[in-house]
């Protein structure tokens, strides 16, 4: 298996804003039926989020973030 790597290692910027690289994260999709109470359950008991709102986020413990991406699928960061 290859090491992960950042695509910046480790450049920032400072101007009117500064910018600089958050690390590795990862990213998880999650599809299902947003209306069923199992799938939702099991999505909060799996990510410790509840399902966010339409074309909103929710975050969780341990700095997990749960975001609506379309009417079936979830985004885990």
């Amino acid at each position: 298996m290859s090491d992960a790597v950042s695509a910046l290692s480790g450049v920032e910027f400072q101007g009117i804003a500064r910018v600089e690289e958050h690390g590795l994260v990862g990213m998880i999709t999650i599809r299902g039926d947003f209306s069923s109470k199992a799938f939702a359950k099991a999505v909060s008991d799996a990510t410790g989020c509840d399902l966010p709102k339409l074309r909103s986020h929710n975050a969780g413990n341990e700095g997990r973030v749960l975001a609506w991406m379309s009417p079936d699928e979830l985004l885990l960061i």
